[in-house]
């Protein structure tokens, strides 16, 4: 009651300072014809979690007494501080923007940090009951690996209003069954609070939403729900990762595992961003963003079942197998209807997109250093000339929204007005570099672009104008210098021709 209630009160609050602010999604990797919508939804979320996690560790009130029996109490100071953490990282990460090498670098920081608090995976609970004991430093590496794999599975489908909340939701729901089974009620409190907060932030955050979880949201979700996943089982300091924990998380952790393979049978980096998640799919095979919601929860209510019946059914019982055969049909449900399995011939697909990531990312390589303005490089102009010779556009420009000022053009830009069909075919994307500033690219296709190909495309484009080390005041300065130029030759040139053959120095 709690977090329904704190939330509904503070996200309204959140939208308000966000807006205020200009914190704004405006569509970043998506085309820029979105509607706008504010960001650090997820602070609502973590505000009412943190205070009860110091509350619990301090214990004013004396109320949190039952909940220290079977968890020793500075559990939730390791919780509270993790999430401070990851939640500053993800405000930074909406309000100004960083790279991904940066993000990992803090979640594993926040990992090893849980793990040298005393939280480190002992053994794992593999199907059927097998257990795995582990030594100190493999559990060490476990642990991180479990911790910021869950976090970044949580952002991976944020991507349709209200999926990222409802499937956390959904997972509170099963890890809240599965403590009262284990009487675990440390868990059981930290599932309701968080379960509480999530239900009143969707009346926000559905379809269409209001305000969006971002990077604040989507990685505290997923910190939070991957440490009480490691928590849950402690006792005597031993951690054991419960093999329910790994059901109830499932659509999360099958959309990390499809993405890195995608990715690596593609060539593509395994952090770059792509339209490809099941998501995604559902949405190009025509379902709306209700219906893909509501599918998508489905599974995970499936897949939480599992995790449930894991749990309540004893081992040895005759129907033991069933929540393992439920799990195994759910996800390969997924696959199979998200398209994720496709004839032989589609292996040529995949090896000519693995060649043309090659290519694509040696020439984003080589105009990231030119636009930086590294010596020996060709410049600017010739970096956009070859852009987009090798990606067969009709044009390319480049602007900052600050300004607005042109970073650099090339070719045809508008047609006679007899094709009105020409403006439907012109892609125009936003990308948000490091430093915070935010850049308008417009182009067009020349040919007609496979939807694989389109993506990989504009993949290369925003990874370019991403990693580009290009500002603002650098593009008004040599503005200025290239004024500046013109008018010292104009005044050579008029110097030459006055009487007498007098030059003007």
């Amino acid at each position: 009651l709690f977090g329904l209630v704190a939330t509904a009160v503070l996200t309204p609050c959140v939208i308000w300072a966000a807006t205020q602010l200009g914190v704004m999604d405006r569509g970043g990797y998506r085309r820029v014809g979105v509607l706008s919508r504010p960001l650090l939804g997820g602070l609502s979320l973590a505000v009412p979690f943190v205070l009860v996690c110091v509350l619990g560790y301090f214990e004013p009130t004396n109320m949190f007494r039952i909940v220290r029996l079977n968890i020793d109490p500075y559990a939730f100071l390791v919780l509270a501080g993790g999430s401070v953490a990851i939640v500053a990282l993800g405000a930074y990460d909406d309000v100004r923007g960083t790279r991904v090498r940066y993000k990992l670098a803090v979640q594993i920081g926040v990992g090893v940090f849980v793990s040298l608090s005393g939280f480190t995976l002992n053994r794992i609970e593999l199907p059927f009951g097998r257990l795995v004991n582990l030594d100190g430093f493999l559990g060490t590496c476990l642990t991180v690996l479990w911790i910021v794999g869950i976090t970044n599975a949580l952002n991976l489908i944020d991507g349709v209003d209200g999926l990222a909340a409802g499937v956390a939701l959904i997972a509170c729901f099963g890890f809240g069954v599965i403590a009262m089974q284990k009487e675990t009620t440390f868990v059981v409190l930290l599932s309701a609070l968080l379960g509480g907060s999530l239900l009143a932030f969707l009346a926000y955050n559905s379809y269409p939403a209001r305000v969006f979880l971002g990077d604040t949201g989507s990685m505290f979700l997923g910190f939070v729900l991957a440490t009480i996943g490691l928590m849950g089982n402690y006792k005597s300091q031993i951690t054991t990762i419960w093999f329910p924990a790994i059901l109830v998380l499932g659509l999360p952790i099958l959309e990390t595992v499809l993405s890195m393979l995608r990715r690596f049978v593609q060539g593509r980096p395994l952090f770059a961003a792509d339209a490809h998640h099941t998501h995604h799919r559902l949405l190009r095979m025509g379902l709306s963003q209700r219906q893909v919601v509501l599918v998508l929860y489905g599974v995970s209510l499936l897949l939480a079942g599992a995790g449930i019946l894991n749990q309540v059914i004893p081992k040895g019982h005759y129907a033991w197998w069933v929540p393992h055969v439920l799990y195994g049909v759910t996800i390969v449900g997924v696959i199979w209807g998200a398209g994720y399995v496709n004839p032989p011939e589609s292996f040529k697909t995949y090896w000519h997109l693995r060649n043309q990531s090659v290519v694509l990312r040696a020439l984003s390589q080589y105009a990231i250093l030119a636009l930086s303005g590294r010596r020996g490089v060709a410049n600017a102009t010739d970096i956009f000339h070859a852009i987009r010779a090798e990606l067969g556009l009709d044009f390319l420009s480049a602007w900052f929204e600050e300004g607005p000022v042109l970073i650099g053009s090339c070719g045809a830009h508008s047609s006679d007005g007899s094709d009105l069909t020409y403006l439907d075919s012109v892609e125009r994307i936003r990308v948000k570099t490091a430093s915070g500033q935010h850049i308008i690219i417009r182009f067009r296709i020349n040919k007609d672009a496979m939807e694989h190909e389109l993506d990989a495309i504009m993949a290369c484009i925003v990874r370019i104008f991403e990693n580009a080390q290009i500002s603002l005041k650098n593009i008004e300065e040599e503005e200025k210098a290239r004024e500046e130029a013109v008018l010292w030759k104009e005044m050579l040139e008029a110097g030459t021709g006055c009487g007498g053959g007098k030059k003007t120095q």
